[in-house]
C-alpha cells in the first residue's frame, strides 16, 4: 500500500513538472548590442520568456569584444522595483547597460555577452536564477543624435577671428 502511494504521487509529481516545466524562464536571449558615447559603454537587449504566477526581478551581464591583442570588457545589471515585472508566458524585453571597465572602449563589431537572469514567485517567496550561457552578438552604432553645442547655422564669434 505505501508504495503503490509512492508511486502515484511520484507519477502526479513528475506529470506536474512536465507540465510547468523545470524552470520558469525558457531561453533568455541577447540582442545586438547598441554603441554608447565614445564606446565607454553598450546596451544590450534581453529578452524572456517566463511562466504567468513569476515576475522578472533582476539580470546581470558581461560583456567582452577583442580587437586584437586588446579586450574591451565590461558588466552591467538592471533591478526592477519589487516585486518585479510580472510575466505574461510571451517574449519580454528588457535592456543591460554595460560600462567598460578596461582601458580600451568598445567598438562596432562582434562581442560575446553571457548573464543571468533571477525571477521571483511572490507566491512561494522562490527566487530562480537562470544562467544566460555566452553568446555572440554584433555591437552596432545608433543614429548619431546632433549635438546641442554645434549648429548648421552656427557663426563664428567675431572677438575670435583675426583682423
Amino acid at each position: 500500500m505505501r508504495i503503490r502511494t509512492l508511486i502515484v504521487v511520484s507519477a502526479g509529481a513528475l506529470a506536474a513538472l512536465s507540465l510547468t516545466g523545470c524552470t520558469p524562464v525558457q531561453d533568455p536571449s541577447f540582442g545586438n548590442a547598441r554603441l554608447g558615447l565614445q564606446g565607454a559603454s553598450v546596451t544590450i537587449p534581453l529578452t524572456v520568456t517566463c511562466q504567468a504566477g513569476w515576475n522578472i526581478a533582476y539580470g546581470d551581464a558581461y560583456l567582452a569584444q577583442a580587437d586584437g591583442d586588446k579586450l574591451a570588457q565590461g558588466a552591467g545589471s538592471f533591478s526592477n522595483d519589487y516585486p518585479g515585472v510580472p510575466c505574461t508566458t510571451r517574449p519580454q524585453a528588457t535592456t543591460i547597460a554595460v560600462f567598460d571597465s578596461s582601458p580600451w572602449v568598445f567598438d562596432t563589431g562582434s562581442a560575446a555577452a553571457r548573464g543571468d537572469l533571477t525571477v521571483y514567485n511572490p507566491t512561494t517567496g522562490e527566487l530562480v536564477t537562470s544562467t544566460i550561457d555566452p553568446q555572440a552578438m554584433r555591437i552596432v552604432r545608433t543614429n548619431p543624435q546632433p549635438s546641442p553645442l554645434r549648429s548648421a547655422h552656427a557663426t563664428v564669434d567675431a572677438r575670435y577671428t583675426q583682423k
